[in-house]
């Protein structure tokens, strides 16, 4: 990165990753277990019946063409959408729904704004405060939503800002960032809350070329440290470099997935072959 060196995330040594795969057992419960999931808008199904599990220190990348569903599935792991049918729990809870007598309700508000502590997202467009600084728009979540006392909060903030390269820029307002700048305050954002996962929707797709990697790095670097995550992206290179799992979504629905070498040297289907097809880089 062009501001500061990163400084590696403080994890038991036994968190660290070496590789895509450490850290993962097979037999270990998922962090987040997406059972038969439907969604649509309207007419338009978007996500028809998708499972999927995710497990602590895992990087799951999401990938296929434009209104497959990766997007809408992400908005539904955080309760930004609610699921028509399904389930999706998070370490044994169902996220956004209560079940009572057999049904499914939609969660209180006050059990969403508790679950989605614990599930960070990164969006597209950074969607940072404008009229707060990069250490504000750090330190407010913790602040607001955890009753982090202000010195502790801005403390942390400024931690997060340096480890992502940004210890020059905490005092400027999103107005005075680049857009690569602005997105990693985004992901200081998110993990200022202490996540057990982040999701990341297209964390470059806004991106002007010449930024792009300097957010790639930073998400290399999370991924290097063990921190669970599952990542919608257009980036072949990042996913090929962090990817534990690559699922490939197509027309609401799960059709492969698989490790890096299956997914883009084995492709099974034609709608696979075709999408990796176009995207060697």
């Amino acid at each position: 990165m062009k501001d500061a060196q990163i400084n590696l995330i403080e994890l038991p040594p036994e968190a660290l990753k070496t590789g895509p795969g450490r850290g993962r057992a097979a037999d270990r419960k998922p962090v987040i277990d997406i059972q038969n999931v439907r969604k649509s808008f309207g007419g338009n199904q978007v996500l028809k019946d998708v499972s999927l599990q995710v497990h602590d220190q895992e990087v799951v990348c999401l990938i296929g063409s434009s209104g497959s569903g990766k997007s809408t599935l992400l908005r539904c792991i955080n309760q930004l959408e609610f699921i028509d049918s399904g389930r999706i729990s998070f370490r044994d809870e169902l996220v956004g729904t209560v079940e009572r007598a057999g049904v499914l309700h939609e969660a209180s508000p006050a059990l969403t704004m508790r679950q989605r502590r614990k599930i960070g997202m990164v969006f597209q467009n950074f969607n940072l405060f404008g009229h707060m600084t990069a250490l504000q728009n750090v330190a407010a979540g913790p602040r607001l939503a955890l009753g982090t006392p202000k010195a502790e909060a801005h403390q942390a903030a400024l931690a997060l800002l340096s480890m992502l390269g940004l210890a020059e820029k905490t005092n400027l307002y999103p107005s005075q960032l680049s857009g690569g700048q602005q997105q990693r305050v985004a992901i200081a954002r998110a993990l200022a809350m202490k996540p057990d996962v982040l999701l990341m929707d297209e964390p470059t797709s806004a991106l002007d070329p010449e930024l792009v990697q300097e957010v790639l790095d930073a998400i290399r670097m999370l991924a290097a440290n063990g921190m669970t995550m599952v990542i919608v992206t257009h980036e072949m290179g990042l996913v090929r470099d962090i990817a534990d799992r690559v699922t490939f979504m197509h027309q609401g629905v799960i059709a492969e997935q698989g490790s890096v070498d299956e997914i883009f040297g084995a492709p099974k289907t034609i709608a696979l072959r075709n999408f990796v097809g176009g995207r060697r880089h």
